[in-house]
């Protein structure tokens, strides 16, 4: 059966018109205003309009003002830029903008039809240099120069999950450290009560042997009855040694003794013990001294507590993971290493090898609360371009397309016999062995981000954009959706939950009401709202009616050492703005209230995840992305991506207004009323969670490194200290009350990458046809995950086949 990958043809179809002959500069009309097309989330363009707001306010009178058009309020960059090809196509004079946040490609498509826009006339002095050079990466452009500002950026770290992958390292490393000594103690001690050894020695003539079988058949009998409690001590003792040796097969995993491998478990454990005094704070009032009478080591009270803590976390954790497995391929005689997380080749290998020691990873059915695997990606295709630049050096030339002469250059990919297209052999082998385990998702994995999965034990390390952060770390007491497969985390802000109605108030075609928070309400009708009513949703699906009258019994439940059950009242949840796919089964689109698109979701089970079956800021160890792809590679390389301001002819008057109001954003000093004078380019990168270029911007950073580093070095070992040492009680993305609280820890680690001089920034080459092969080869990498049957020939194949026979000619 042939495979079918489709890419949205319409979209294609446009850029392949623009690209078979360019539609000519125009003027715009003079409409008197700046036009800034942007595809945020009404939250999002929020603080965009207070920061217009700020600017048309404060301008010159002469100065044309500036106003949002919004273009997609889902955040999709690709309907933005195919709105930009439509218009350019159509030399649409009246309804075009002067400013878009869209990705560099996107001036190259407007190169073709001479509607960039020059923007030296920026003041750009604030950026960091090596940042802007990516203007000299873009196809089409005539003439040198700065044509989009790097506004939002980011950069992709690789988060460890602390107190999966401690559970992981610990249940397969060889004990011998105090935590071995205490169990083997406590069952030594154990077995000694229940069962004394004397001296006698049993005769072994064939009558004394058959009496003393029948002796002790006699003996287990008894024991099994209950009739003598000596007798079922003994079995029972007996038993446990039994059970100990055979549940538990000692591994032989080895950690590594170089600085950075200690330093780094040091933090897993550390991750480890903070996750499990979360499981600790309500038994500790309640805990038995018996375990400690029984063994008295010369230990500080500190380490019986880590070991306690850990082992807490660990036994969490098994719940979900399962049982640890020594078998060849896996983690059985593995030496791990900090290292590992350096290049994606040696990180692969480990995660297949996780994979294969837990073999509930590679399970085939599984809901949306069991584990998901053990590695995950957010974007596969930024994967796949690191490694492949990593392999060619951090050179363009050696990367699988380049800018020459103003024009892409796709010969190394087409070139079988390139070194740039056997290393892309050799990366995509290196992931296929993990996809074969079932131990590897991206994004696209039910429409779930990877940090939603990590941040509930589901995932052991992931690879994300430092534009996350927000949403990477659980709040306490969070509430999921759990609904056949797929998982939806309950964001209180909005999603709300439709309660049974006792009565429908005299109408009998009222479905249901759902209280918003800012005490407003919503009601759900079938056939016709009452005239009047404006707060008020039409119904119109009849399996979502038929859900609604009659409501299956859902399901509420806690998931942790104690989990309990009950019935829940909510009926369904009404989602605002979501993107939640909609499948017409169990999750449905509705008409837009106002706005707002709005999504009802019925048929779950509703989860409440207490935290110690989450992940907290503090138990995440953070680390730079793999810089390489073979630990050999001679250069380290870092991403750095996201949308740029760009500017879009219109016509004179217009365009000297562009260029006053960007000189305003990006060198104006504003007070927000945050108690902190800043840039409106800064105001918003921060709002956004992007990086903002500027030398302050990374200095500060720096410096934020620096005392992360030093007060990490002087919390060592205090207890509740967290894997990354940030110590303060309450701090991290969900807690902050205001902007300092939530600072973006993962932008820092970026950062560290980029100042790093002997680490190569990668931008992607700028070119209209190669957002054509990044969205091929994300389509065909992302089918490969649900398809083990497609190896790399197949893969390059999907790939073609998704380019079109036209592609080759057209570069």
């Amino acid at each position: 059966m042939k495979f079918k990958i489709f890419l949205g043809s319409s979209f294609f179809g446009v850029a392949t018109l623009l690209s078979a002959c360019g539609t000519g500069r125009f003027d715009q009309i003079d409409d008197g205003k700046i036009k800034l097309a942007v595809v945020t989330s009404p939250s999002a363009a929020s603080s965009l309009q207070t920061l217009l707001d700020q600017y048309n306010n404060t301008k010159a009178p002469a100065d044309y003002p500036v106003e949002v058009v919004s273009l997609d309020s889902t955040g999709s960059y690709t309907k933005g830029k195919f709105d930009t090809q439509k218009r350019l196509a159509a030399k649409d004079k009246n309804n075009f903008y002067n400013l878009t946040f869209n990705y560099p490609d996107l001036v190259s498509s407007l190169a073709i039809n001479g509607m960039e826009l020059n923007l030296d006339g920026v003041n750009v002095s604030n950026f960091e240099q090596s940042f802007l050079d990516f203007n000299k990466n873009i196809s089409g452009v005539r003439k040198p120069g700065i044509y989009a500002l790097p506004a939002t950026m980011s950069g992709e770290v690789l988060v460890l999950n602390g107190p999966v992958l401690h559970y992981i390292l610990n249940s397969a490393k060889k004990k011998d450290g105090t935590e071995s000594k205490i169990k083997t103690a406590q069952l030594k001690t154990a077995s000694t009560q229940a069962e004394v050894k004397g001296t006698m020695t049993m005769a072994s003539d064939e009558q004394t042997t058959k009496l003393w079988t029948n002796i002790q058949n006699a003996a287990k009998e008894n024991a099994d009855n209950g009739t003598t409690e000596k007798a079922e001590k003994t079995v029972s003792a007996s038993s446990l040694q039994l059970k100990n040796t055979n549940k538990t097969t000692e591994g032989t995993l080895k950690i590594g003794t170089d600085d950075n491998t200690k330093n780094l478990w040091k933090k897993i454990e550390d991750a480890a013990k903070t996750n499990g005094e979360k499981g600790n704070e309500k038994q500790e009032a309640t805990q038995s001294n018996a375990s400690a009478s029984l063994v008295k080591l010369d230990q500080k009270n500190t380490s019986q507590d880590k070991t306690q803590n850990t082992q807490t976390s660990d036994d969490e954790i098994k719940k979900s993971w399962g049982e640890y497995k020594e078998v060849e391929g896996g983690l059985k005689g593995y030496e791990f290493k900090a290292d590992v997380f350096e290049s994606w080749e040696k990180l692969n290998d480990f995660a297949v090898r996780v994979a294969k020691s837990f073999s509930k990873v590679s399970e085939e059915k599984k809901s949306g609360s069991d584990i998901q695997g053990v590695f995950g990606i957010g974007s596969l295709e930024n994967a796949l371009y690191t490694a492949s630049f990593a392999a060619g050096g951090g050179d363009y030339n050696n990367f699988l397309f380049n800018i020459k002469k103003g024009r892409a250059d796709f010969s190394n990919f087409f070139n079988h016999n390139s070194k740039t297209f056997q290393s892309l052999r050799d990366i995509f082998n290196s992931f296929k062995p993990l996809i074969d385990q079932k131990g590897l998702i991206n994004n696209k994995h039910f429409d779930t981000p990877v940090n939603n999965y990590a941040k509930f034990h589901q995932l052991a390390f992931y690879v994300s954009s430092t534009a996350r952060f927000p949403y990477s770390f659980a709040k306490d007491n969070v509430k999921r959706l759990i609904i056949g497969k797929r998982e939806l985390e309950v964001n209180p802000k909005s999603m709300f939950a439709i309660k049974k109605e006792n009565g429908n108030n005299g109408n009998s075609n009222l479905l249901g009401k759902v209280a918003l928070d800012n005490n407003k309400s919503i009601e759900l009708y079938e056939n016709n709202i009452p005239n009047g009513k404006t707060d008020a949703i039409l119904i119109k699906n009849q399996t979502l009616i038929s859900a609604l009258k009659n409501p299956k019994q859902t399901k509420s439940s806690q998931r942790s050492s104690q989990s309990t059950n009950t019935q829940n009242d909510a009926i369904c949840y009404l989602a605002f703005n979501s993107k939640i796919r909609p499948d017409d089964k169990d999750i449905f689109l509705l008409d837009k209230f106002g706005e707002k698109f709005v999504t009802a979701i019925v048929n779950f089970e509703e989860k409440t995840e207490v935290k110690i079956n989450t992940l907290q800021e503090k138990e995440a160890v953070v680390l730079p992305a793999p810089q390489k792809f073979k630990p050999t590679d001679p250069k380290s390389v870092a991403l750095v991506q996201g949308p740029s301001l760009i500017g879009i002819h219109a016509n004179a008057n217009e365009d000297r207004s562009t260029i006053k109001f960007l000189n305003w954003y990006l060198n104006a000093e504003v007070d927000w009323k945050d108690g902190e004078k800043k840039t409106p380019a800064e105001y918003l990168a921060e709002k956004a969670s992007y990086l903002l270029p500027f030398k302050k911007v990374l200095e500060k950073s720096k410096q934020n490194i620096k005392a992360t580093s030093k007060e990490g070095e002087q919390n060592q070992g205090k207890k509740g200290d967290g894997a990354q040492n940030q110590g303060k009680k309450g701090d991290g993305a969900q807690n902050g009350k205001n902007d300092k609280a939530k600072h973006n820890g993962f932008v820092d680690i970026a950062v560290s990458q980029f100042l790093n001089g002997s680490v190569a920034k990668f931008v992607e080459p700028a070119d209209f046809l190669g957002i054509r092969l990044r969205d091929a080869v994300k389509s065909t990498f992302n089918a490969a995950i649900n398809n083990t049957s497609i190896n790399f020939d197949k893969f390059i194949q999907y790939i073609n086949d998704s380019l079109g026979s036209d592609f080759k000619q057209r570069q």
